[in-house]
């Protein structure tokens, strides 16, 4: 008959084995984690979620917002805030950009939003979180015209508060 210990020892190294098996296969299955850089809306196949945004506003009035939008960022520093693209720093050395193009004669605007991490580190999905928050925010300073807020109130982009 087997020593009490020795069949320990050996459930120990299957439950061992078997954890090193899951962790290997939530790592594959997060590897996007581990090998992006740098995420642009509409242009990483990574993150299929993450596509450019359009608006109903004209170039200005988007470009406005997008620049209050970086400010409320937490650590973000703007570079570049003249002409159709916005730069801005993030405080991880971690910079956004945004690229603004008009549409339809002026009246819409395409948003397009990237964020890359400085050298050659994983940025854990850092960068696809940025760009996510950064939409988020945009969206709310941009609502549609008509488009309800919390109180249920309609709302345009006249009356919205950051």
């Amino acid at each position: 008959m087997p020593d009490r210990s020795e069949e320990c020892r050996r459930a120990a190294r299957w439950l061992w084995a078997a954890a090193g098996i899951a962790a290997a296969a939530a790592l594959w299955a997060n590897r996007r984690l581990f090998t992006v850089r740098a995420v642009e809306t509409g242009a990483t196949p990574e993150y299929p979620d993450l596509v450019p945004q359009v608006f109903a506003y004209p170039l200005d009035q988007v470009r406005a917002a997008a620049v209050e939008t970086c400010a409320s960022l937490p650590g973000c520093t703007l570079a570049d805030t003249e002409g159709e693209t916005l730069r801005a720093t993030l405080g991880s050395g971690r910079t956004l950009s945004v690229r603004l193009e008009p549409m339809m004669d002026g009246k819409m605007t395409k948003a397009t939003t990237a964020a890359a991490s400085p050298g050659v580190r994983p940025d854990l999905g850092a960068n696809a979180r940025a760009v996510h928050t950064f939409q988020q925010r945009l969206r709310a300073r941009l609502a549609s015209a008509g488009e309800p807020d919390a109180a249920g109130e309609p709302r345009t982009g006249a009356n919205e508060q950051g």
